[in-house]
This record gives C-alpha cells, sequence and structure tokens, in this order.
C-alpha cells in the first residue's frame, strides 16, 4: 500500500475567522452566575453582516495586528453552534463576573450573559466554540487572577486562561477561540475596531430604550482541518466498480495526555510532561457528523465514480503544537466490494478491507510544492483516487491484492 506522506495532494490555505457583529433582537436572558435586576445589560452578538441579524452573505471585518493573508468570514456557523462566553470585569470583584453562551437556532441568536451594568465598569469578553475542547475534562476559566510574589491574588486580564486535562488529536467539531473582541451601547450605530489580543468592550452603561450591550468578536481555529475526496481510477473502471461500504479516519493513541493551558493574549501552551496515551479515536467519512450522503439511493454503501466526490471533513491537532513529540500513527480504513462493470449483478470479490498510513504531518499545498507542516485554521483538501493493484485487475477473482490510494 501506498504511504501516505506520498498521497496527499492538498492545498488551499484558510483561516476562517468569524466576526460577531450588532444584533437587534432582544431576548429574555438569564446570568449563569447571577441576575442583576434593575442594573442587568444583556450581551447580545449576530454573526451577519453589519447589522442585518440573518445570515445572507459571508460578512468580513479586519482585525488589527492579525496577518495580512488571513481571511476572516461568518461562514462556518450554523444552527445548533453555541459560544461559551465570560465578561470578566476589569476589577478584581468576584460578585461581578458573569459567563454565559451565544445560541444560534432557528437562524437566530439569543444571549445567556448579563453583566451588572451599576457603576459603568468596564468589562472584556473571553469565548470558545464549542463549549468544551475535544476530550478535554476539567475546563476551567481563569478570571485572570494570578499569584504575585507576595502570593496575593493580583488581577491581570493578560493572564485570562482556559485550563483543561487532555485533548483528542482528531474531532469532527472545529474548536475556535475568540481573538479580539469590543463593544458599545445598542444606541450607538457605528461599528468598533478589532484589534487581536485586546478584548476589553468599553464601560457597560444601561441604555435609555433597552438593556443590551452590543459585542463584536473574531475568532481563530484552534485545529487544522482535512476534508477528503474519492474517486476511482478511469482505467481500473473501465472493467469494475468500487462499492464502498465503509471509510473510517483512526487512531488508537489518540490522546494528548497532561494539563494544558489556552491563554487567550498568548495562546496554546502544552504541559511540560505532555504525551499520547491510548484512546481509540474514528471519523466516520461516511456516515459521522461531517459526512456528505454519497450512498447510492437506498443502498449501504457508494458506488465510486471517476469525478472527485466530497466524503467528510475533520479537524486534527497541529503537529506545529508538538515539541520533540512524535505524532501518533494515523490509518484510513476502508472496507468494499468490487463488482463486473459490465454484468454489475456479479461480484469479484467482496469484503475487501484495506489499511493506509495516513500522515497528519505534513501536506503539500499543490502537486509540486514542498511538503509542509500544518498549522492552526490550515484547511487542505485530499483527494484520494482508488485503483487496486494490477495483478488484481487481471484475476481479481482469485488473487489477493493491495488497494492503493494515488493522487491524481
Amino acid at each position: 500500500m501506498t504511504n501516505a506522506s506520498n498521497i496527499h495532494n492538498a492545498w488551499l490555505k484558510k483561516v476562517w475567522v468569524m466576526a460577531a457583529l450588532v444584533a437587534l433582537i432582544l431576548v429574555s436572558c438569564q446570568n449563569d452566575l447571577e441576575e442583576y435586576t434593575g442594573t442587568g445589560v444583556t450581551l447580545y452578538p449576530a454573526i451577519a453582516s453589519h447589522v442585518d441579524n440573518v445570515i445572507r452573505t459571508r460578512g468580513t471585518v479586519t482585525v488589527q495586528g492579525a496577518a495580512s493573508n488571513d481571511v476572516y468570514t461568518d461562514d462556518f456557523l450554523g444552527n445548533g453552534t453555541v459560544i461559551r462566553v465570560y465578561a470578566a470585569p476589569n476589577v478584581n470583584d468576584a460578585s461581578l463576573r458573569a459567563a454565559g453562551s451565544f445560541r444560534y437556532n432557528n437562524d437566530t441568536w439569543r444571549s445567556s450573559v448579563s453583566v451588572n451594568a451599576d457603576g459603568n465598569r468596564e468589562f472584556s469578553v473571553y469565548a470558545i466554540t464549542p463549549t468544551l475542547l475535544p476530550g478535554a475534562t476539567d475546563q476551567t476559566f481563569n478570571w485572570g487572577i494570578f499569584k504575585n510574589a507576595q502570593l496575593q491574588d493580583t488581577l491581570s486580564l493578560d493572564s485570562a486562561a482556559l485550563s483543561f486535562t487532555d485533548l483528542d488529536i482528531i474531532t469532527t467539531s472545529d474548536p475556535m477561540v475568540c481573538i479580539a473582541a469590543a463593544g458599545q451601547s445598542s444606541e450607538n450605530s457605528s461599528t468598533p475596531t478589532l484589534q487581536k489580543g485586546y478584548f476589553n468592550i468599553g464601560q457597560v452603561e444601561t441604555p435609555s430604550d433597552d438593556k443590551t450591550w452590543k459585542v463584536w468578536m473574531a475568532f481563530n481555529h484552534l485545529y487544522s482541518k482535512c476534508t477528503i475526496l474519492f474517486a476511482i481510477d478511469p482505467e481500473y473502471h473501465i472493467i469494475r466498480d468500487i462499492r464502498l461500504k465503509s471509510a473510517k479516519i483512526v487512531v488508537t493513541n489518540g490522546k494528548l495526555a497532561g494539563n494544558h493551558t489556552y491563554t487567550f493574549t498568548k495562546g496554546m501552551r502544552l504541559d511540560n510532561t505532555a504525551h499520547f496515551a491510548t484512546k481509540k479515536l474514528e471519523i466516520d467519512l461516511m456516515t459521522g457528523p461531517t459526512a456528505n450522503e454519497n450512498r447510492d439511493s437506498g443502498m449501504d454503501y457508494a458506488t465510486l465514480t471517476e469525478d472527485y466526490k466530497e466524503y467528510a471533513s475533520f479537524c486534527f491537532l497541529p503537529v506545529s503544537y508538538l515539541s520533540g513529540l512524535e505524532y501518533p500513527t494515523v490509518q484510513l480504513k476502508v472496507e468494499y466490494d468490487i463488482y463486473n462493470r459490465a454484468t454489475q449483478a456479479i461480484e469479484v470479490r467482496g469484503g475487501q478491507i484495506s489499511t493506509n498510513k495516513f500522515d497528519l504531518t505534513s501536506f503539500r499545498r499543490s502537486n509540486d510544492a514542498a511538503l509542509v507542516p500544518p498549522e492552526p485554521g490550515d484547511h487542505f483538501i485530499v483527494k484520494l483516487k482508488i485503483k487496486p493493484s494490477y495483478i488484481a485487475q487481471m484475476i481479481d477473482d482469485d488473487a489477493e491484492h493491495d488497494f492503493d490510494i494515488l493522487t491524481p
């Protein structure tokens, strides 16, 4: 079988970042920590273009200090999106801390984040989606408190961070973290400037006509993304059909064990003793949550075509986070049947299973480009062309054979 490092054809680097703009819809909200009667102000987003509260276009926004080639769009969102939100006061007062979520359902954003506006205090907003990082346990948010030299609790919002134990290296979710936030009263129609690493949404005041405070946010991906396409080799297709019954990305040591930290101003910091541990993970490329329905009508298989079809996508922990750690072996496992194309009712060989190494540590951005390690936010399109070996083409009714995966 062909080694995956020689079969990947990958390109299309995309860093998709969400711009959270103003919403004009009010909802009944309740703070996760405390409800502020009379002085409560709801922080409210919309993921859309300017003040339009319906997603019609892929609205973009400029984030100062971010890479010039980053593309910021809101096209990653859909119904069911939940963004975990932390509104941290710019004073060391635990009673003012607020947490909740922004939720997108039925094409409408709702908020459960309400802050105490009594005294016109400033707040900073930090957020992640989904609410729990893939495979993480004991996930907690640090409100910017650290111990100074005298072991006293001291506030520095540059220290705002998520702490968590363990990470899955492959996932069907697309973990994202807020890289910038800004805000202003719903009575103000202007658009604030977003700057990477700055999260202050200003002095939250109680508006005269309603109790919402507009929040703008930008998010970056934590993981890389891989989208897989399958096709059949045209020469082999002259005589045979391949019915793909199962296709999975599989890893046995799929857990990055350790106590890790993500600081919103500095990024990911892995445990000094981080290591890969046993945890079997599978991404179903045919029927999983990110899979397209490519199966033949009413059947449990997909007949491969000479044209590439997109099957599914998944996200994976970029090797760029890892220093001195060997990335676990990831495999592509495929089950398929071979049929005589001239007489499609005749099965030539059924129940074939093939396992190929699927390298996630390096990709090509184009056919002739050098291999490069993936970075957070990279999106690689991987085309896999299926062609059983030559001897199988000649006598595949009575001979064992490999299952080759070729670049186009």
